[in-house]
């Protein structure tokens, strides 16, 4: 900027002799203030130093009295626009450039956010899909429960209204189950009623056949299109 506007200067100071004109100082000043982007003091320390530099020399150049007040006129006139613009201009980038840096940092957040929100959800998904395995579940067996028994039995009835098939229920009881926990406690119990549905669950085809714990010391069995054969 500085060195535009000293070549204004001496391009001015040569045209005194022909014109006595100051449309190149002036020119290049108004250039300066609208394209650089420029702080206070970085406009301030050019415009002063050249303008400053103008005014000295001028009366060397310009003979004319008349001339030279007009021109110092026109010069503090035009300083005081140069600088009052260049002050516009770089505010108006400065906040064209802090729009744009707020723009993307909501972007960035807004993206950042989207894709926790995705995150969570997909866990929350997750979650209660795992729930809701284990609402079908036995705590303690690992069996499917009777909640899990009954969705599987209306399921099938479903279709054997237009399709019928046999289908074979058995009802499985611990005999004396209570004696043996008042004798040995709940813990044996709970073993006894473990064993009994790995027992279970390696006698039955998953494929076809469903097995479940009822409650207490009972569990149930189901199968569709078997014979009684097959099923006892």
């Amino acid at each position: 900027a500085l060195t535009a506007l000293c070549a204004g200067l001496f391009i001015t100071l040569m045209d005194q002799a022909l014109y006595g004109q100051l449309a190149s100082f002036i020119i290049n000043v108004l250039i300066c203030s609208v394209i650089y982007n420029l702080t206070v003091r970085q406009i301030v320390v050019p415009l002063a130093a050249s303008g400053l530099l103008l005014l000295a020399a001028l009366p060397f150049f310009q003979r004319s009295g008349d001339v030279l007040v007009g021109h110092y006129v026109n010069l503090g006139i035009f300083l005081t626009i140069s600088f009052v613009a260049s002050r516009i201009v770089f505010r108006s980038h400065a906040n064209q450039y802090v729009s744009r840096l707020l723009l993307s940092q909501s972007k960035e957040q807004l993206e950042a956010e989207t894709r926790l929100n995705i995150e969570n959800n997909e866990k929350l998904k997750e979650m209660n899909q795992q729930l809701k395995r284990l609402s079908f579940l036995d705590e303690l067996t690992h069996l499917p429960n009777r909640r899990s028994f009954r969705d599987y039995v209306d399921y099938h009835f479903d279709f054997l209204k237009e399709n019928p098939k046999l289908f074979s229920v058995i009802m499985i009881d611990v005999d004396r189950f209570k004696q043996l926990n008042d004798q040995y406690g709940h813990n044996s119990g709970d073993a006894i009623l473990k064993s009994i549905a790995r027992q279970i669950n390696s006698s039955i085809n998953m494929e076809t056949d469903f097995a479940a714990r009822w409650g207490g010391d009972e569990f149930i069995y189901a199968s569709f299109n078997k014979t009684s054969e097959e099923t006892l």
